[in-house]
């Protein structure tokens, strides 16, 4: 996105690809944008064009992202090429993020349900046993509850295991 977005705008400035590639090269970019930066630099050196350069890294552009640059190179029309393919990216990395947080919601309330429902059968449940113990005619609901925290107590690990493992299915 950040190459996109730069190169568009030095491009709409007039600025040659090469020559714009090589700015924002020197601009200080490391790691793999500074990587990224030098190899299409060196491909534009020894005659290349950019969308043939791109084709060359499928890792980091997909092939719209190269078919666009490939029209946009022989229609004239590059800055606004990626002018788009910007504005494109940007879009995917909001719609990103909103699912992830409108993803995260929803995990976080589950979390803490189970949570406290094994606190509930774990360490409430337990301790109200001692005040029934001598009650042989107790209602439906206190028997279930009762029984449910004696299950949970015996098989909550595999419970969780298999909570665990239908979520991974799921995901």
């Amino acid at each position: 996105e950040f190459f996109t977005a730069e190169l568009s705008l030095l491009l709409e400035s007039g600025v040659r690809i090469d020559r714009a590639i090589d700015i924002l090269q020197r601009a200080g970019k490391s790691g793999a944008v500074g990587q990224l930066l030098r190899e299409l630099g060196d491909d534009l050196k020894r005659g290349k064009q950019l969308s043939e350069a791109a084709a060359a890294r499928p890792d980091v552009f997909d092939r719209l992202y190269v078919n666009l640059v490939s029209l946009g190179e022989a229609g004239g029309r590059l800055p606004e090429v990626f002018r788009g393919l910007a504005e494109d990216l940007k879009f995917q990395r909001d719609l990103r993020q909103k699912v992830l947080s409108a993803a995260t919601y929803p995990v976080v309330v589950a979390s803490v349900c189970i949570l406290a429902i094994l606190f509930i059968f774990n360490f409430v449940v337990p301790n109200l046993e001692t005040l029934f113990a001598d009650s042989t005619d107790l209602p439906w609901y206190t028997a279930m509850l009762l029984g449910a925290s004696a299950f949970m107590r015996q098989w909550q690990w595999w419970v969780l295991a298999a909570m665990s493992v239908t979520a991974l299915l799921v995901w």
